[in-house]
């Protein structure tokens, strides 16, 4: 064999050459973790999916066990509205506070087609895995934290939070009034209260954080609180075009931005209170 054929043999079994003969070892090792990576990969399959379905179980419990209780309903044909003399709802209450006494109101919202009670508990985490009958539930339930503590009438601005369901139950599709033409179409929303009902017309929607200074609660009437209104006002994504009077009361709507890894982004939607005559 000539210098030539000496020195590319050589060259070819450098350090730097793209492949070499493997060692006896490694392919043993190789060869057994081949062996393992099936059946871990089939139990992790396995276990994901018994995950997915013990949460779609217990997202379609949660379901029916709203809609059964929009099935109960009772409605009457007028209420009286809020007034200082007289105060009432055009949903009978009664019976909803018999199966839950921390109930404080339902929301109606037909645009979402969203029909829900809303709670209150001294525990503001009560709700945030419980439902309306108070049994563990993955929906949750619609609530106002516990700071928020006057009546309806009795403060200026009052906050109700829901989850963000990947199948659209609760606060799951309140994102849609990030559409422009949606919030267009769907300006307002009912607010059903032992106290009286409540028309809400929706001035800003917006993203915000958890602690954000927009979930203000406790205001007086005054320069301050028309300032902050004006600041909720500037804050939405789309001008629309709703004048926001003077010391209005309002209702303010927060759930998570998504329904996986949100973290602490939300979404939410302010709206002036008017009662129902």
């Amino acid at each position: 064999m000539n210098n030539f054929e000496l020195k590319r043999k050589e060259r070819y079994r450098a350090p730097h050459t793209l492949y070499r003969e493997p060692d006896p070892e490694e392919t043993s090792f190789s060869g057994n973790l081949s062996f393992l990576a099936a059946p871990l990969l089939f139990a992790a399959a396995l276990l994901f999916l018994l995950l997915f379905f013990w949460q779609w179980q217990g997202y379609r419990k949660s379901d029916n066990a709203y809609h059964s209780l929009r099935e109960q309903l009772v409605w009457t044909q007028s209420g009286s509205g809020l007034s200082q003399s007289a105060q009432g709802s055009r949903l009978d209450f009664a019976p909803l506070l018999e199966q839950n006494p921390d109930t404080v109101g339902w929301l109606s919202i037909p645009g979402l087609d969203l029909s829900l009670p809303v709670t209150r508990n001294a525990d503001s985490t009560y709700y945030l895995r419980r439902g309306f009958d108070g049994a563990f539930s993955n929906n949750g339930c619609l609530f106002r934290p516990s700071w928020d503590a006057g009546g309806w009438a009795d403060s200026l601005c009052h906050v109700i939070h829901g989850h963000n369901i990947y199948n659209g139950a609760m606060f799951g599709k309140l994102d849609q009034f990030r559409n422009e033409e949606f919030l267009a179409e769907n300006p307002s929303f009912v607010l059903y209260t032992p106290e009286g009902d409540f028309r809400c017309t929706i001035f800003s929607v917006h993203d915000a954080v958890a602690n954000d200074a927009s979930y203000a609660l406790e205001f007086e009437p005054g320069e301050d609180y028309d300032a902050f209104l004006e600041y909720l006002k500037a804050l939405s994504l789309w001008d629309t075009g709703v004048e926001v009077p003077s010391g209005s009361r309002i209702l303010t709507l927060s759930t998570c931005r998504s329904s996986y890894a949100s973290n602490n982004q939300r979404f939410v939607v302010h709206a002036i209170m008017e009662p129902m005559q």
